[in-house]
């Protein structure tokens, strides 16, 4: 009786990280994930962003995931005004840090784009 509630039990807990695939997959919160030190929990405490209140992304650790701030990166200069142009409109980024080399995620007339920067005085984003 205790094995088949065990193994009940296990297969339960098996299928807790798809629950999220079956809500429309799993959304990624803005920012990135900081290093993992050297120590951390040895848990899984998260599975995905979704696990995790408020901005917290669900970040590895040496051991497992917890729920952490996430790191923002702005790079320097500002965005350049909106291009008036037409194309499929794709969102590219959410912020500085998913974008390649030094261009900035920038508001475009088609989304956030991955655009290179106007050196200024003028506000990012």
């Amino acid at each position: 009786m205790v094995r088949s509630v065990l193994c009940l039990l296990t297969v339960a807990l098996a299928f807790v990280p798809l629950l999220s695939a079956v809500e429309g997959g799993p959304k990624n919160k803005r920012g990135l994930c900081p290093s993992p030190g050297d120590y951390g929990i040895c848990a899984h405490v998260c599975y995905a962003d979704d696990d995790c209140q408020g901005a917290n992304k669900c970040c590895p650790t040496n051991c497992g995931t917890i729920c952490e701030p996430p790191v923002i990166k702005t790079k320097p200069g500002s965005c350049p005004d909106p291009n008036l142009h037409f194309k499929t409109c794709k969102t590219e980024c959410t912020d500085d840090g998913q974008c390649e080399k030094n261009l900035k995620c920038c508001n475009s007339n088609c989304g956030l784009q991955c655009v290179p920067p106007e050196h200024g005085n003028r506000q990012t984003r």
